[in-house]
């Protein structure tokens, strides 16, 4: 969740009590919250969590209803401050006549609770197919497959059977027809945790969301080794600082235009625009033979199936291909967990930033969400009196406290 910046993930067949809920959030207290729903029948089988992201998502005021014990849970959340969230994550039954019977209890559930929220998004294994689910529960809601809307004729599946090669999209995010617009970056990627399931993805915003940039960009740890960036970081580091050591010997060489300052500026736009560009050419070995792979087993799904060849012979190569993926992600996935066992072992016990970092509380980050333009009457209904780039409220909030120095 930390490195996908996962607001909200759903948990379907979580094994979870209250106890063990508490070791969790005992353990990861500052990031994680945790709500679930165990089967009363078998508590240390099947059951359904959400789990927040304390850094994103708001954990205060949540309310949370138990639908069906240990298969599906209501969370109403709030989002971007004023909006109100409700998500409801399922983990559906597989047996077809209990699977029916799971979604007329949800279905009756709302009929018989009109004050309770729908929910605007569902997420979850359904354990039936996107034909028999719109059937099921989305001819009577307004929920629809934003994944599928959004790729019509692509064939992407969640779970396989390595015995049989069987292989079927269960996994699956629904939305509420008026906020598809606001959902982008659908995925369907592995996890790098042991499961027969592939992790569903997308990113949900809101019509009031400010509008914010790509962000501060940030030079990937593998490039410091990249031979022509340390190169050039070398031969120009020690350039400029023949440049700063002349500039202090002789300071009437020192202008507005040719200073330290500057020098150290045109250093850092150099070496990054370097970095840039090889971080486009240049990547670990690992990323390229995972991103090569998916991009193999994408081919391979959505190809159409010649006479000549044998359909048993192609599944067994897909799930084979998927096989390799899963050693390549779960190795991808404890490398990354070693770095931060590694970096807690050196940086733990010692007063830094990091170890301050430990110990303070996350919270969302609070973001202006929209800001009056400068000389712009206030009117109700006049929206262009306000501005919701985040580019422009930076600009107008300097002027306005440059304006503030100069008089």
């Amino acid at each position: 969740m930390r490195q996908k910046k996962i607001g909200v993930l759903i948990v379907g067949e979580a094994h979870l009590n209250d106890e063990r809920r508490d070791d969790i959030e005992a353990l990861f207290n500052r990031r994680l919250k945790i709500f679930h729903s165990e089967d009363p029948d078998t508590p240390n089988a099947r059951g359904v969590a959400i789990v927040l992201n304390k850094e994103i998502t708001e954990t205060e005021n949540v309310v949370v209803t138990e639908i069906v014990p240990g298969r599906a849970i209501l969370l109403e959340t709030r989002w971007h401050q004023s909006e109100v969230l409700s998500i409801l994550g399922v983990y559906a039954p597989v047996n077809p006549v209990h699977n029916a019977q799971f979604w007329t209890t949800i279905r009756q559930f709302f009929e018989d609770n009109p004050n309770v929220r729908k929910p605007d998004i569902m997420g979850g294994d359904m354990n039936i197919t996107e034909d028999t689910m719109t059937d099921i529960l989305l001819d009577k809601t307004t929920l629809s497959d934003g994944w599928r809307e959004c790729f019509p004729t692509t064939l992407k599946y969640t779970w396989r059977r390595p015995a049989t090669g069987a292989q079927s999209r269960l996994d699956r995010i629904y939305v509420k027809s008026g906020l598809s617009k606001y959902c982008y970056e659908w995925d369907s990627e592995k996890s790098g945790i042991p499961t027969d399931h592939d992790m569903v993805s997308v990113r949900f915003s809101t019509a009031n969301a400010p509008e914010v940039g790509r962000g501060r960009w940030v030079m990937p740890i593998h490039i410091v080794k990249d031979s022509k960036v340390k190169g050039f970081i070398i031969k120009e580091g020690m350039k400029m600082q023949e440049e700063m050591e002349d500039l202090r010997k002789d300071p009437d060489r020192r202008t507005v235009g040719y200073n330290a300052q500057k020098l150290w500026a045109r250093f850092n736009d150099e070496w990054a625009k370097i970095a840039r560009e090889r971080s486009k050419i240049v990547m670990p070995r690992l990323e390229r033979e995972i991103q090569e792979l998916e991009a193999k087993i994408t081919v391979a799904e959505n190809s159409v199936t010649l006479p000549d060849e044998d359909e048993e012979e192609k599944a067994t190569e897909i799930i084979k291909m998927h096989q390799e993926l899963d050693v390549l992600v779960k190795k991808r996935h404890n490398w990354s967990r070693e770095n931060a066992r590694a970096r807690n072992t050196l940086e733990g016990e010692v007063i830094s930033k990091y170890w301050s970092g430990t110990n303070r509380e996350i919270k969302p980050k609070d973001s202006i969400k929209r800001l009056k333009k400068p000389g712009r009457p206030s009117r109700s209904d006049a929206e262009m009196a306000y501005t919701t780039n985040s580019h422009e409220m930076a600009n107008y909030a300097c002027d306005y406290h440059r304006e503030l120095q100069d008089n």
